[in-house]
């Protein structure tokens, strides 16, 4: 089974100990969903997937959708790149 790891902050766990490249069993499926419902917001460092990988995976957490506020990038209808030049130093989102 992975390792969840809190992030000390309001929202976030750090997700371990599991390839996303790899079909997920069941028992993956269910524990992840259950860190992204506890923390909201999950990291699973040090992954290497395609975008067809980034797709499959995603399916885990159910149906993908569109989303009119973001173009996704050429090759995907799901995908979408988030950018920041070097020098910038405002946070992201929130």
């Amino acid at each position: 089974m992975a390792t969840v790891r809190p992030t000390g902050q309001p929202c976030g766990a750090f997700i371990t100990d599991i390839d996303a490249s790899a079909p997920l069993t069941e028992a993956e499926q269910a524990q992840l969903r259950a860190a992204l419902d506890e923390h909201h917001v999950v990291v699973l460092p040090c992954q290497h997937l395609t975008n067809a990988g980034l797709e499959r995976f995603s399916e885990s957490f159910g149906r993908l959708g569109t989303d009119p506020w973001f173009v996704p990038i050429e090759g995907s209808d799901y995908i979408a790149e988030i950018r920041r030049d070097p020098d910038e130093t405002s946070r992201l989102f929130a």
